[in-house]
């Protein structure tokens, strides 16, 4: 390394022939960034599911909908596309790494299934009759809280266990703070 941090020619020419490089923050902000609005969300939801059998009011349902819909039509999964750039490319990819990520995307497929069950439970104006009642109602919110949650969690773990000596130690603080922070969300 040269001064101030920048890799001399050879060592960038080094690092791009095998397909391998450092990973830093600047490599899992936006990842992170995802995975803090869906966490938002699951406490958004959980507050309801808290108040319940209250009604949630009809702007707080549209709100709540609207996000989850923005959120379930993220351009594929990210964290997929991330880690197949990160761990798969170039023949890097191990066996673990492609069966992580396959977990991960799997788990990721379910709660995009919950998040539309849970916009058709939600949705303001739907009629009476197809209303479901105030218990199944919390155990749909609690399974998809509880779901997605834990695949954060796993994703977050993955790319820690998967980065290993590739991670800076900005880019595993930023990890271990946000594994922190799913486990303290419940």
């Amino acid at each position: 390394m040269t001064g101030f941090g920048t890799a001399a020619p050879w060592q960038a020419w080094l690092v791009e022939s095998k397909g391998w490089h450092m990973i830093d923050e600047i490599d899992l902000v936006g990842l992170i960034a995802l995975q803090s609005d869906w966490l938002r969300v699951c406490a958004r939801l959980e507050q309801f599911a808290d108040r319940l059998p209250a009604e949630l009011p009809p702007c707080e349902a549209a709100t709540c909908c609207a996000e989850l819909r923005r959120l379930a039509n993220v351009p594929q999964d990210a964290f997929t596309q991330r880690a197949n750039r990160l761990f798969l490319t170039h023949g890097m990819g191990d066996p673990l790494a492609r069966s992580l990520i396959r977990h991960v995307a799997s788990q990721h497929a379910a709660r995009i299934d919950h998040v539309y069950d849970l916009i058709e439970a939600l949705e303001p104006g739907a009629t009476a009759p197809s209303r479901i009642d105030a218990d199944t109602l919390g155990y749909m919110l609690r399974c998809f809280f509880a779901g997605c949650r834990q695949t954060v969690a796993l994703e977050r773990l993955s790319l820690l266990d998967l980065g290993g000596d590739r991670l800076t130690a900005g880019a595993r603080m930023l990890l271990a703070d946000r594994i922190i922070e799913c486990c303290e969300a419940g």
